[in-house]
Parts: structure tokens; sequence; C-alpha cells
């Protein structure tokens, strides 16, 4: 992608991202699970606001973290699921 600035001058910009994602189950009896899961989210910015300086650019691209852990479980004969 190219930013174009008001002089009509053409910047190459590159957003990309590695996004790893880790998840893990362990059943703790057969009708509880545990689980953990990890994951990066990368949101990059448009081209045309990253170096404008009208709109009060460069921006970095936005950045997340997941964290998440837990228990499943599967009660009264598949009637509630907690």
């Amino acid at each position: 992608t190219d930013v174009v600035d008001p002089s009509g001058a053409r910047t190459p910009v590159a957003q990309t991202s590695w996004l790893p994602r880790v998840g893990a189950v362990y059943a703790l009896t057969p009708a509880v699970n545990a689980y953990a899961t990890v994951a990066a989210g990368f949101q990059p910015v448009a081209a045309e606001y990253n170096n404008n300086p009208r709109f009060g650019g460069p921006f970095a691209p936005e950045r997340s973290q997941l964290r998440e852990v837990g228990a499943k479980g599967e009660f009264f004969g598949g009637r509630l699921l907690a």
C-alpha cells in the first residue's frame, strides 16, 4: 500500500505482523474441561491516514493480547452447559 502526501509523493507502507495463537483443553472429568488460550491481535491503520499530518499521523497499528483460563462443563444430561 502506498501513502500519498499532499505534494503527490508516494511512500510505500507495509503493515504486517505474526499473530501467534495457542490453546489447550484438559478433561478434568468426563463432564468438565479446563482450558487456556493465549492469542495476539493486530489491526493496521489505513494507509491514507497513517502518515498524513492532517489526521495527526503517523499512527502505530493497534495491538492486542488475549489470555483466558477457565472451565466448561456439561450437567444434568446435557441440559445445562456452563
